[in-house]
């Protein structure tokens, strides 16, 4: 395998990037960092800091990004979500 078709035509992706369920990434791309993107996106277009990008093709729909998206390490236990979720598990 050709080591530069990877770095060349792969779609380089930030640092706190929420990637929806179903979402596609075509092409020499660059997603920036604290981004989003919604469930069955199609991006092929670069992608700037801190936004969140929905439809096909992928438009920008908002200036809010990855915020509140992602759960890092200990967050997890203290999250809204975890907590929901560990109430059905009990039952």
């Amino acid at each position: 395998m050709n080591e530069d078709w990877v770095s060349d035509n792969t779609p380089i992706i930030g640092d706190n990037v929420y990637i929806g369920p179903g979402a596609k990434l075509f092409g020499k791309i660059h997603i920036g960092n604290n981004c989003a993107i919604g469930a069955n996106a199609v991006v092929n277009k670069n992608v700037p800091d801190n936004v969140t990008v929905a439809g096909i093709p992928a438009k920008i729909i908002n200036h809010r990004g990855s915020k509140g998206l992602i759960i890092y390490g200990t967050n997890v236990i203290n999250s809204k979500i975890y907590k929901e979720r560990s109430k059905y598990e009990e039952l």
